[in-house]
């Protein structure tokens, strides 16, 4: 019977019980038992006996964000003004993909010790590169220096080059020696990334009485 007392179905069997009713997860079944012999003794009905059924641990799944830290490769730079973007072998940028949140620029500064100081408001200065585009002048560098800047910085990479340009009439564009304009770059940031996973599971509910 079910929990409002109706017959699902009978069964006579001499050995296990077997029933053929189709037991549902989550339900509320009784039962009563007897037994009958061969010679045709019919023993009284049971008690009733309440049980239920319960169901299985089910996996619960959802979008999770996952981080790391990210550097990119350190990128030697080149002797060429005025390009970055591969159109001169080596280049003053690296590509940082859309999925990383940058922390900081770091750079190499070699320059030409007979150009002097290079400053912003000169003919010859170095550009900041961010997501493709020329945006402001670097720190100004003593001419005769190879030093190291990082600069502080907090946004996407968006797909695009970060760096340095060299910019100003009177760059050398011959390669070597103390023409050299920019040493190595590298960028710092977080990549962040997306998995739908799983996430944890329902807790399971077994069969008992009721």
């Amino acid at each position: 019977m079910d929990s409002s007392g109706n017959l699902l179905n009978s069964e006579n069997s001499p050995d296990n019980f077997s029933p053929g009713w189709g037991a549902v997860t989550d339900g509320l079944y009784r039962f009563r038992v007897r037994s009958v012999s061969t010679s045709g003794l019919v023993s009284p009905w049971s008690a009733e006996v309440r049980v239920s059924t319960g169901h299985p641990s089910a996996p619960i799944y959802g979008n999770v964000q996952h981080s790391a830290y990210w550097y990119s490769q350190l990128y030697n730079g080149n002797w060429y003004k005025d390009a970055y973007d591969g159109s001169n072998p080596g280049g003053t940028v690296v590509w940082v993909p859309s999925s990383v949140l940058i922390d900081a620029f770091h750079f190499n500064i070699a320059a030409n010790g007979g150009f002097g100081p290079i400053s912003p408001g000169t003919n010859r200065h170095l550009t900041y590169v961010i997501a493709g585009a020329p945006r402001g002048d670097a720190l100004q560098i003593p001419g005769t220096s190879f030093s190291y800047i990082e600069y502080a910085f907090y946004e996407w990479g968006q797909d695009n080059w970060y760096g340095l340009m060299a910019q100003g009439a009177g760059w050398t564009v011959s390669a070597g020696g103390l023409q050299r304009i920019v040493g190595d770059i590298g960028i710092e940031g977080t990549q962040y990334w997306t998995v739908y996973e799983q996430t944890g599971s329902t807790p399971p509910v077994y069969n008992g009485y009721w």
